[in-house]
C-alpha cells in the first residue's frame, strides 16, 4: 500500500527473514539471563500471563538482541496501573492476537453466510505494543514470584514416555520414524554438551513425536525438501525452542541446512511462520495437558 502499511503477518515474516538471510535461526539464539529465578518463557509482569505462539518467539528475540535480562513485559496502560512509567525514548515490541471483525463479503460463498446487515465475520491478526521490565521505572516486581515451575518433565527419558514414543540410543544421527513411532538419538556423550543433546531430543520427541497420526496427526511430507516436509521441520524447530525456553536450556539449530528452504517458504507465504508457531504451541499445549497441567 502507498502509506507503507505492513500487515502483522508481514511484520513477523520480515523480522524472521532478516535473521535467516544472515544464516541465523532467530528462535535458536542463546539467551543468558541475569535473573535465573525467573522463568525463561516471556510473560506479562502485570498479570503473570505467559505469552504464546509467535509472541513467545518474537519477545525472546527481543530479549536476546536488546540484552534484557528478564523476559517480562506489559502494556503502557498496565504499567500505569502499577503506578510506574515508561523510560523516555523506549521503543516497545509488537505482540499479536487474533480478533474477529465484521467485513463485506467478497465471494458468493461468503454472501451466503452474511448476517442481516450483509456482513460476515472475518478473523484478522492484530497487534499491540508491550514494554520490557528494563524499560520501566517507578515500580518494584517480585522477580522470583514470576517464576512458574513447569509440569512437563525435563528429563528426556521421561518426556519420551509422556509423549508415548519409543526412545533408542545409537548411531550418529537423531531421527524420528513415524512408521514405528520411535526416536533414535546418538548417545548423550557424543554431543557438544548435555544442553545440545536435550535441544536435539526436544526437536525429535516434542516436535516430530507430537505430530504422529495417533496424536496431532500432522502431515510430515513425502520426501526431503517438499513443502510439507519443510513446514514440519519448522514446527519441530519451534517446539524445541519452546521446550528449551521452558527449562532454560540453550537452544540449538537442529537442521541449519534448511535455512534456504525456510526463506523460500516464508517469501512465498507470509503466514507460514505464524502458522508454524501456532502448530508448535498446539504441540506444547498437548504435552502440557498430558502432563497434567492446566488446559490452554
Amino acid at each position: 500500500m502507498s502509506n507503507g502499511f505492513k500487515s502483522p503477518y508481514q511484520l513477523i515474516t520480515d523480522r524472521i527473514l532478516a535473521d535467516l538471510a544472515r544464516g541465523v535461526a532467530a528462535w535458536a539464539k542463546p539467551w543468558n539471563s541475569d535473573a535465573p529465578a525467573v522463568a525463561s518463557r516471556p510473560m506479562n509482569f502485570s498479570n503473570s500471563a505467559v505469552y504464546r505462539g509467535v509472541n513467545t518467539i518474537m519477545l525472546h528475540i527481543a530479549c536476546v538482541e536488546r540484552g534484557w535480562p528478564v523476559p517480562a513485559f506489559a502494556t503502557f496502560n498496565q504499567v500505569r496501573k502499577l503506578k510506574g512509567s515508561i523510560i523516555k525514548g523506549s521503543k516497545g515490541e509488537h505482540v499479536f492476537f487474533k480478533s474477529q471483525v465484521e467485513a463485506n463479503p467478497k465471494t458468493a460463498e461468503e454472501e451466503g453466510r452474511a448476517n442481516a446487515d450483509g456482513k460476515i465475520k472475518r478473523t484478522v491478526l492484530k497487534g499491540y505494543t508491550v514494554f520490557n521490565l528494563a524499560q520501566v521505572e517507578g515500580i518494584e516486581i517480585d522477580l522470583p514470584g514470576l517464576a512458574k515451575p513447569s509440569e512437563i518433565p525435563s528429563e528426556i527419558v521421561d518426556l519420551a514416555q509422556l509423549v508415548g514414543v519409543t526412545l533408542r540410543h545409537g548411531g550418529d544421527k537423531a531421527i524420528y520414524r513415524p512408521d514405528i513411532d520411535a526416536v533414535t538419538m546418538p548417545v548423550p556423550e557424543s554431543f557438544e554438551s548435555l544442553a545440545h543433546y536435550k535441544a536435539t531430543a526436544f526437536h525429535e520427541i516434542g516436535g516430530h513425536g507430537t505430530g504422529h497420526e495417533s496424536r496431532l496427526n500432522r502431515q510430515f511430507g513425502r520426501k526431503f525438501g517438499d513443502d510439507a516436509y519443510i513446514f514440519e521441520e519448522m514446527i519441530a524447530e519451534l517446539c524445541a525452542a519452546f521446550l528449551a525456553l521452558e527449562f532454560g536450556v540453550q537452544g540449538d539449530l537442529r537442521h541449519p541446512e534448511y535455512i534456504a528452504s525456510w526463506i523460500k517458504v516464508l517469501k512465498s507465504d507470509n503466514r507460514a511462520f505464524y502458522r508454524a508457531a501456532a502448530e508448535a504451541q498446539r504441540a506444547m499445549d498437548w504435552i502440557r495437558e498430558r502432563a497434567g497441567g492446566p488446559s490452554p
